[in-house]
């Protein structure tokens, strides 16, 4: 699985899930990370990255 996959099924599951109250998500690819802010107000940065076999 390449890194560009895996963000782009992350994407989709953080961006169609409503347990989170998602109010706000961007993507950047460069770094490898998601920032999210929720309903609440609450702010987080999610960062993927392949571990090495």
């Amino acid at each position: 699985m390449t890194l560009s996959y895996l963000m782009d099924v992350l994407f989709d599951l953080l961006n169609e899930s409503e347990l989170l109250d998602l109010t706000d998500l961007q993507e950047n690819r460069v770094d490898g990370t998601f920032a999210i802010t929720t309903g609440d107000g609450t702010q987080a940065v999610i960062r993927c990255d392949i571990a090495k076999k």
